[in-house]
């Protein structure tokens, strides 16, 4: 039970915040019935384009971008409704910290369901026996997931030994979705190569191959499958893809040849009118070729 000091002293905070306390500071039914919105006309039932028209706009852009556009960014995909769905809901209100029955904080009862749920599925999709092994399913990136894996196998004080950026990074074992395109021998880098099938909508990203001295232009282009194979793109498909990058790198191998360095290269892209109408006729087609294919997630952002 509260004392009765410290209840008198915490209750008209409470009314303040709710919007429960008069003028004089007295509580009224109409103004804790009318709450906040009676203040700013705000109820918390507005969605994203009524509460902040301008960030609706830059959410339908980036949708529009994805749609008329192919990605190939190795680590990325598309997500499906369901899980939006799932990951903007009530959760977000919810601090968990801990695990299931071990929590810092109250109200974690339904929460705990739902991490026990998350363990047991993938404990059944790695085929492992629940009474032999166990699974933490907070890790939630690329670094914390690392620490997780050294941690299992280190001691303190211990070193691993890992491969330098310019070395070729880690991305083996995924060759099922992933190819590193060694664009040297044709006398190109990544780095042009990224920027011109930028600006025809095909996202793609550089990257370093063994025995590159520069991260910042490196001799190799990573290209990858899930985000396509999410659209319903098959083979035939993306032998289409292969095609319009194939363009895109004859673009850039041409303006490399009028350029010096990677600044003057990016400028020239943009300026040179020839240039400029040989990247708009492709752009024009590589989307018209993405559009139709379908999109996961929401129609509209």
């Amino acid at each position: 039970m509260l004392s009765l000091s410290l209840r008198q002293t915490i209750r008209p905070l409470f009314l303040r915040v709710s919007g429960c306390l008069g003028r004089e500071g007295q509580v009224t039914a109409e103004s804790c019935r009318r709450g906040l919105s009676s203040a700013d006309g705000w109820t918390g039932q507005e969605n994203l384009a009524q509460d902040d028209p301008e960030m609706w706009s830059l959410l339908q852009q980036e949708k529009e971008r994805q749609c008329r556009g192919l990605e190939l960014i190795a680590s990325e995909n598309f997500c499906s409704r369901a899980a939006l769905e799932a990951q903007g809901s009530c959760l977000n209100n919810k601090y968990s910290e801990g695990y299931p029955g071990q929590r810092y904080y109250g109200g974690a009862e339904i929460v705990d369901k739902i991490e026990l749920l998350c363990q047991k599925r993938a404990l059944f999709a790695f085929g492992l026996d629940p009474s032999l092994w166990g699974v933490n399913v907070q890790l939630y990136s690329g670094s914390p997931a690392n620490f997780a894996a050294y941690t299992s196998v280190l001691q303190p004080h211990d070193r691993i030994m890992g491969l330098d950026l310019p070395d070729g990074g880690h991305s083996g074992g995924t060759d099922t979705h992933l190819a590193l395109v060694d664009l040297r021998p044709h006398g190109m880098d990544g780095a042009r190569a990224e920027r011109v099938l930028e600006l025809v909508s095909i996202t793609a990203n550089k990257n370093t191959c063994p025995g590159d001295k520069s991260a910042m232009t490196p001799g190799g282009l990573r290209t990858g499958t899930p985000a396509l194979t999410s659209r319903q793109f098959k083979e035939a498909a993306f032998e289409k893809v292969v095609e319009f990058i194939d363009e895109g790198i004859q673009i850039a191998l041409d303006v490399k040849k009028k350029t010096g360095n990677l600044s003057s290269f990016k400028s020239f892209l943009l300026e040179d009118q020839e240039t400029v109408s040989r990247i708009a006729e492709l752009r024009q087609r590589v989307e018209l070729f993405a559009r139709p294919f379908p999109m996961s997630g929401f129609t509209d952002h």
